[in-house]
């Protein structure tokens, strides 16, 4: 079997085309890496659209509501538990942006 050779014509030693096969090896595993943590950012994406999709359709539940109080009190009442849940929902979509950026 005749001996390979490079584009010189120069003949490929073994440990070249083990070189050559670990390089390959290498490049394919940063492809399968950076396919991975596409994916997973991917994901984690989807899951923050999930979340503010749920927050839009909650303040609107809650405008709907509003329009329902007969009284200034429990209008404000009302508003101030709408605050406090907003900035629940804004916590937990802060804490989901700080895992994606991680």
């Amino acid at each position: 079997m005749p001996a390979k050779t490079d584009s010189r014509g120069g003949d490929i030693s073994t440990w070249e085309r083990h070189g050559q096969t670990i390089i390959a090896g290498l490049i394919l595993g940063a492809i399968i890496w950076v396919g991975k943590s596409v994916t997973d950012l991917t994901n984690t994406m989807g899951v923050v659209v999930n979340r503010l999709d749920t927050l839009e359709a909650s303040i609107a539940t809650m405008d709907e509501r509003f329009d329902k109080y007969q009284t200034k009190a429990e209008a404000a009442s009302q508003r101030e538990n709408m605050r406090l849940i907003n900035q629940i929902l804004e916590g937990r979509i802060e804490g989901l942006e700080r895992k994606v950026r991680q």
